[in-house]
């Protein structure tokens, strides 16, 4: 058997056009720019701020995961030739490739493919369809355009959710008109901060691997947090809870100096329902230290950890949002630090929000409080008015289904004794009994629980201050009938038909229309995610101009030349920052940092 040499070709999944129709490409006189032009001003607005960021490789490890479409693939083509054959006799020779090489792609182009994501999500509309079986001629139709996080939308709820959850901890009033009373009698919020080194070895790092390093430290941090409140007398959920958020580095935060631009960092928004000091909250910012190989001391000194007192701000929500960089806009408007950042985010597949399971249901809470007080919504009933026992045992809202601000210690008979009996009630038992069933319903009462309805109705004319242990003791009743004595007490009747029906139609998408063309909707879409291999050696920038100015930290150390051409200014240096003007001499001269020796090992 021989086979032939290997032919190599090179391959990348990024997509490096947006198909918009030519239509959209012809401008007028009254048209703004093409969606070509406003990538690539982005492009080079990122590439002049950070000249040597813009061609490092957003993963360089091995074994790093990325995104398919931010990665490029090295193939080797082979072709296996057949043993001899008898003549005239004719057999195809085996041919495939082989993967040789996944590498990522530089941070820049991975800008471009963002913005061109972005570009095709602005242009995709998702078409829904609601019909019901039972009557085929209602059927509706609705179109919603599609959105992701990096949309203004996206970040508006966001805000909305954070919002809605310092406000059922604290209390305050709900955008709906109504007031929310605080679940927690002292609350305290804590911002504790994250980060790590982009340089930890006086190397640049990738972001992903960075990115890498603050999620593979959030475990252990997370349990040093819960135990140290927990020696403070908190239990998570009940006393305390939390959401993360993390953002890009800019020159506002940190040293200031913008050496960690475009690189994320986390804050931990912990509410705590009791007094609590930085120092006792200072083993959770020490466990990260220790966790994040890239985490300095220096960089998680005081600073890092931050109580304050709702009555010391005049807007709680407010607060947490500056203190969070968070701004409603989407990525036309952003910043080429937050492009680098999302661009680094969306090419590891990294979470940039999330939060402890009570956070979510206190701003599910609100926002079914909010629902019981809009004119646009159906439903009626606030927040815990009406509830129903879980399978797992926990009495939540009917509405919401979620249990926060409902309280867990008391029987469904006596939720249901200081309220309406509802589908919430008997028909959440149904739900319980037949978790699968699309509806289900009881007619009547059994003539056993009838009689034992009517001994207790006589029983209680004749004691009528007597308890249910007492009438049940009486009569001889197991203790799981005492909630049976509560209902008729209560004047519930259980001979009352009671049922739900959750097989009403509900919207599903029917398809995906993508800059005019309709694409059927498919169960295939979710993320392509893929290893690096290969070996390629340590990143070195292209060229010596472009480093990082000492004085300022901005990464615009360009020639005397093109100081002059490109920014016209009078230098007599061998070197400038453009940024701050500093001059430097020659490479190797003495104005010449240590680290800045060497034409190009910046």
């Amino acid at each position: 058997m021989s086979s032939e040499p290997p032919v190599v070709s090179r391959h990348s999944n990024a997509n490096k056009s947006v198909n918009a129709s030519a239509a959209e490409n012809r401008q007028s006189e009254n048209d703004g720019p093409t969606t070509e032009e406003r990538i690539a001003d982005k492009l080079r607005e990122f590439a002049m701020a950070y000249p040597l960021r813009e061609s490092l490789p957003v993963a360089s490890d091995d074994g790093t995961a990325v995104r398919a479409d931010y990665a490029t693939f090295e193939y080797e083509e082979w072709m296996e030739n057949q043993p001899d054959t008898p003549e005239f006799e004719i057999v195809s020779a085996a041919r495939g490739e082989d993967v040789i090489d996944v590498s990522a792609v530089e941070w820049g182009t991975a800008v471009e493919t963002l913005l061109e994501k972005f570009a095709r999500t602005e242009k995709t509309t998702v078409n829904l369809e609601k019909a019901d079986w039972r009557n085929p001629a209602e059927h509706e139709t609705f179109k919603i355009d599609a959105k992701n996080r990096w949309f203004g939308e996206y970040q508006k709820k966001y805000n909305a959710q954070i919002d809605a959850w310092l406000r059922e901890l604290t209390g305050g009033e709900r955008p709906s008109g109504g007031m929310t009373a605080a679940t927690f009698d002292e609350p305290r919020i804590a911002m504790v901060t994250r980060s790590a080194s982009s340089k930890p070895n006086g190397e640049r790092v990738s972001p992903v691997e960075h990115a890498n390093q603050l999620q593979q430290s959030w475990e252990p941090t997370y349990h040093a947090m819960r135990n140290t409140l927990r020696s403070l007398g908190y239990d998570i959920g009940e006393d305390w809870q939390y959401i993360r958020v993390v953002e890009p580095h800019t020159a506002k935060r940190g040293d200031g100096r913008g050496i960690n631009s475009c690189y994320p960092h986390e804050h931990v928004i912990l509410v705590v329902d009791g007094d609590v000091s930085e120092s006792e909250l200072r083993p959770i910012v020490d466990k990260h230290v220790e966790a994040c190989e890239w985490a300095g001391e220096s960089a998680h000194g005081e600073d890092a950890i931050e109580v304050r007192e709702p009555d010391e701000l005049n807007d709680v929500a407010a607060y947490v949002s500056d203190y969070c960089s968070i701004e409603p806009v989407g990525l036309w408007e952003r910043e080429p630090s937050y492009l680098g950042f999302a661009a680094a985010m969306d090419a590891g597949n990294m979470r940039t929000f999330s939060r402890s399971e009570a956070a979510t249901d206190a701003a599910k809470a609100d926002a079914c409080r909010q629902r019981a007080e809009s004119p646009k919504a159906e439903q009626e009933a606030t927040h815990g008015e009406n509830v129903r026992r879980t399978a797992g045992g926990e009495t939540v809202c009917a509405e919401c289904g979620c249990g926060h601000d409902i309280q867990q210690d008391k029987t469904l008979t006596a939720h249901r004794t200081g309220q309406v009996a509802t589908d919430g009630g008997r028909a959440g038992e149904l739900r319980q009994r037949w978790e699968d069933a699309d509806a289900a319903a009881v007619v009547g009462e059994g003539p056993s629980d009838r009689r034992l309805r009517e001994r207790i109705e006589e029983e209680l004319q004749q004691s009528p201050g007597a308890s249910a242990v007492e009438i049940a003791g009486r009569l001889g009743l197991p203790p799981d009938r005492r909630e049976f004595v509560e209902e008729v007490r209560a004047g519930v009747d259980r001979s009352d038909p009671v049922g739900f029906d959750d097989s009403v139609p509900s919207w599903h998408v029917k398809s995906v229309t993508i800059d005019g063309e309709e694409h059927a909707a498919s169960a295939g879409n979710g993320v392509e995610m893929v290893e690096l291999m290969g070996e390629s050696g340590p990143w070195r920038p292209p060229h010596a101009g472009g480093r990082e100015c000492t004085a300022c930290g901005s990464e615009s150390v360009v020639s005397a030349r093109e100081a002059r051409a490109v920014y016209h200014r009078d230098v007599s240096g061998e070197y400038q920052c453009s940024e701050c003007g500093m001059e430097f001499a020659g490479v190797g001269g003495p104005d010449v940092p240590p680290e800045y020796q060497g034409a190009a090992d910046d």
